[in-house]
C-alpha cells in the first residue's frame, strides 16, 4: 500500500510529486499534491467533524487484501525535496500550485532576469543586429523555462504534468496540433487590424522587426537564427510558463475563466506595448482555451508558433527586399481581415467540438 510520496513513486500508484489518499484529505482513493502541512490540516478538520463509530469506520483504503483507515496519520516522507521547506517559507508553495501570488512573483522574477540579461548583452554587442537580437530572444525564452522549472523543483512536482507536455487528450492529437498552428496563423490579420485601431487611437506606433534590426542587408544565417528564436523558441518558452505551468495550475484554484483572464492580462502587460496589449490579451485567451480543451500545452505552442511565424515571414520578406514592414495600417483592408476572422472562428469552434467529443479527456489537478 502506498503511504508516502516515496512509496508512491516506487509503486507507480501516483505520479511524481503527489501523495496517495491515505493522508485522509478526502474519502476515496485519489492522488494529491505533496503538501503534507495542508493535508494534515484537512485531516484534523475531518477528524473533528466525524462522530465516534460513524463515517470514520467506513472510510477505508483497500489494496492487496489489507484494510486500513484512510484517516490514519501518515508518517512523514523523507524523500520530499529539501527545498520544499524554503518554498513554503517564501510563500511559493500553495495548493494547487501556483497560486496568484506565486505566479506574480515568478513572473516578476523572470522579467527582471530577462531585462538584466538583455542589458548585459546589448552593452557589449551591437544593438541593431539580427544575430544579437536572435540571441536575446533565445535567452529570454530559456529564462521562462528555467524560472518555472525551478519552482516546479521546489514544489516537487512532476515536470511532465506541471508543464502539461504530454500528448493532447483528444482522439487525433497530431491533427489537433496542426489545426492549432493554422488557427494561430489565421489570427494574425484580425489581431493586426485590432492593433492598428488601438494604435491610431493612442497615436502610438510600435517598433517592428525592421526597426530593431536596422536597414542593413541580412545574411542567411542571421535570418535563420532570428526566425528560429522568434517563431519557435519564444512560443515554446512562453507557453510552458504561461499556459502549461501557470494557467493549468491556477485554474485548479480559481477556475478556468479567472485563471485565463489573470494569465492573459499579465501576458499582455509583459510585452510592454500599449498598442498591442488588447490583441495579445485575446490571443492569450485563445491559447488558454486550447490548453484547457486538450489537457496539453502543445496545441498552444503550435498556435503561438503559427502566429509568430506568419509575422516573422512577412517581416523577413520586407527586410530582404528593403521594403516597409507589412504590418502598417495602410496595407490592412477590412475584406481579408473579415475572411480570416470567419475562418479562425470556424476552426476555433471545430477544435472545441473535436476536444469536447472525446470522452477520454483528463482534467485532473497537477500531480493528481
Amino acid at each position: 500500500m502506498c503511504r508516502s510520496w516515496n512509496d508512491s513513486r516506487k509503486a507507480g500508484c501516483c505520479s511524481g510529486g503527489s501523495l496517495p489518499i491515505h493522508c485522509g484529505c478526502i474519502g476515496h482513493r485519489k492522488c494529491l499534491p505533496s503538501n503534507y502541512s495542508w493535508c494534515e490540516m484537512k485531516q484534523d478538520e475531518r477528524e473533528k467533524s466525524l462522530e465516534p463509530g460513524g463515517e470514520r469506520d467506513d472510510i477505508r483504503g483497500v489494496e492487496g487484501g489489507s484494510q486500513r483507515s484512510a484517516l490514519e496519520d501518515p508518517s512523514p516522507s523523507p524523500s520530499q525535496p529539501g527545498l520544499l521547506h524554503y518554498g513554503r517559507a517564501l510563500g511559493l508553495v500553495t495548493k494547487p500550485f501556483p497560486g496568484l501570488w506565486a505566479f506574480a512573483g515568478l513572473l516578476a522574477l523572470a522579467v527582471l532576469a530577462q531585462m538584466i540579461l538583455a542589458g548585459l548583452l546589448f552593452s557589449v554587442l551591437p544593438k541593431k543586429n539580427a544575430l544579437v537580437l536572435g540571441i536575446v530572444a533565445l535567452a529570454a525564452s530559456l529564462l521562462w523555462i528555467v524560472v518555472s522549472y525551478g519552482a516546479i523543483h521546489i514544489k516537487g512536482l512532476d515536470p511532465v504534468r506541471a508543464f502539461r507536455i504530454s500528448r493532447p487528450n483528444v482522439s487525433r492529437p497530431y491533427l489537433f496540433i496542426g489545426l492549432s498552428f493554422l488557427l494561430g496563423a489565421l489570427i494574425v490579420l484580425p489581431s493586426g487590424f485590432l492593433y492598428e485601431l488601438v494604435a491610431r487611437h493612442l497615436s502610438h506606433r510600435s517598433q517592428d522587426l525592421l526597426d530593431l534590426v536596422g536597414k542593413g542587408k541580412p545574411t542567411v544565417g542571421a535570418i535563420a537564427f532570428l526566425v528560429t528564436a522568434v517563431a519557435l523558441a519564444a512560443p515554446l518558452g512562453e507557453e510552458l510558463f504561461f499556459r502549461g505551468f501557470s494557467f493549468s495550475g491556477m485554474k485548479e484554484s480559481y477556475g478556468v475563466v479567472p485563471a485565463a483572464f489573470s494569465v492573459s492580462v499579465m501576458f499582455a502587460v509583459i510585452h510592454f506595448d500599449p498598442a498591442k496589449m488588447l490583441s495579445i490579451f485575446f490571443l492569450s485567451l485563445v491559447l488558454c482555451a486550447l490548453v484547457d480543451w486538450s489537457g496539453s500545452v502543445w496545441p498552444a505552442v503550435a498556435a503561438h508558433a503559427g502566429y509568430n511565424g506568419l509575422q516573422v515571414a512577412a517581416w523577413t520578406g520586407s527586410w530582404v527586399h528593403g521594403k516597409v514592414s507589412s504590418g502598417n495600417s495602410e496595407q490592412l483592408t477590412l475584406g481579408p481581415v473579415l475572411v480570416s476572422l470567419l475562418l479562425a472562428a470556424g476552426l476555433f469552434y471545430h477544435l472545441y467540438h473535436a476536444a469536447g467529443s472525446d470522452k477520454t479527456r483528463q482534467r485532473g489537478p497537477i500531480g493528481g
